[in-house]
């Protein structure tokens, strides 16, 4: 593993402490924030983050396409149906949709089943959908930006489709209208998923309604690990704010009365979120951020701390037989760690694939297996990006998609053939 180290700065000491003074910070902190290339106005808008400094959401690609369309489907009393991920951000961006567009519009969402349904947009779904919902628009949350086939079968019933994603894109894009600010890279392009929820319900209904669910917006940006800084530092700096002053019922039942920070968010409410969806169904969730019923509310509470508690259990169990796999390698030529077993829940190996990284400081992929279906889940180092050296052996799985550092993938089970 290789690191790069940034050039230190060349401010003059005197220059250093006029800037410090004016920003009101130490002369240490003002060092680190000049080496790492900012101007004053960058650090102002660092250290004094503004809602006047969000990007306008028409820099992504596809947004006025899409605010038409959902303008007309609201005109129309449409049948609108919002398909997400099933993780924190999924949720999270579904949850900002749901409400911007109830009562506005015929509304209503799906998640998949990890197990049974796997990750994004699949054929076997939509078959269910369109029978059970009927709806004449599906809109991508947090997926979609992979699922070329999926939305042409869509299309092939008179279901139109907007994708709204904020993955890696692949040669092939969605025939239909998408919002993915990784296509163009224009602006601001390391939103999460309910980043761009985000940006899509401003683009519809104005900044006031954005900030609504600035505070919902914040925990899918801090829980899936995007940089924070300029947008995503505006988001999650409001949203922790409004999570202090003006808590929803279902965050509060799950922080309790402490004041909330960003590490709260990542140690003790995101993972919480994140456990239904890895056991089970991530359904329910929604109803965390979208009802206000206590009794309702404190139940789900109760469940996503007991389902946490048995994924933390099963996690372990995870890392330390991948541990056991790995005695006795030569880690001086290991430069991949990709281990396999049966008995793995699918839900928990990207957790168990961090923490080997964390300690063997390579990319790690482990796989478990459903039916005739290997499922992987991959976590990298930065000096890896694990999204393009999956995309340079495309052919060996059935379907991936992802980012840099983190990256799931499908694939039929390899038969071991007998020797000639």
């Amino acid at each position: 593993m290789q690191y790069q180290l940034r050039p230190q700065s060349t401010m003059p000491l005197d220059q250093l402490k006029a800037l410090a003074g004016r920003l009101g910070i130490s002369e240490l902190f003002c060092k680190l924030l000049v080496n790492r290339g900012m101007s004053e106005e960058e650090m102002r808008r660092y250290l004094s983050p503004s809602l006047d400094d969000l990007m306008s959401p028409f820099e992504i690609d596809g947004m006025r396409e899409a605010v038409t369309r959902i303008k007309q489907a609201i005109d129309r009393r449409e049948k609108v149906l919002i398909y997400g991920d099933y993780d924190c951000d999924g949720i999270s961006a579904i949850s900002i949709l749901l409400l911007a567009l109830r009562g506005k519009a015929d509304i209503s969402y799906f998640i998949p089943d990890r197990n049974r349904d796997g990750y994004g947009v699949s054929i076997s779904a939509i078959d269910m959908l369109l029978s059970q919902k009927k709806p004449d628009l599906v809109i991508t949350v947090d997926c979609g930006i992979t699922a070329a086939n999926e939305v042409e079968y869509l299309k092939s019933k008179g279901v139109d489709v907007i994708v709204t994603d904020h993955h890696e894109p692949q040669d092939v894009l969605p025939n239909c209208i998408v919002v993915d600010p990784k296509i163009k890279k224009r602006g601001f392009f390391e939103l999460c998923g309910a980043g761009v929820a985000l940006m899509l319900v401003e683009a519809v209904f104005g900044r006031a309604e954005t900030e609504k669910y600035l505070d919902i917006a914040a925990i899918a940006t801090v829980a899936d690990v995007v940089p924070l800084r300029e947008d995503n530092r505006v988001i999650a700096h409001y949203g922790l704010k409004m999570i202090n002053s003006r808590p929803r019922k279902g965050i509060k039942l799950l922080v309790g009365e402490d004041k909330v920070t960003s590490q709260d968010i990542m140690f003790r409410l995101a993972p919480r979120i994140n456990a239904a969806g890895r056991l089970g169904s991530a359904t329910k969730v929604v109803n965390l951020f979208t009802d206000d019923d206590y009794f309702l509310l404190k139940t789900l509470s109760d469940e996503l701390s007991r389902d946490n508690a048995l994924r933390q259990e099963m996690c372990e169990r995870a890392v330390e037989e991948a541990k056991v796999m790995l005695r006795g390698q030569d880690f001086s030529k290991l430069g991949l760690i990709a281990l396999y077993s049966e008995t793995w829940e699918a839900g928990i190996l990207g957790i168990a694939a961090a923490r080997l990284v964390e300690e063997f400081k390579r990319p790690a992929i482990l796989f478990s297996k459903t039916g005739d279906m290997l499922k992987g889940s991959a976590r990298s180092i930065p000096a890896v990006n694990i999204f393009e050296l999956f995309a340079s052996v495309s052919d060996c799985f059935t379907s991936f998609g992802g980012h840099a550092q983190a990256a799931g993938v499908r694939s039929k089970v390899w038969k071991q053939r007998s020797a000639p």
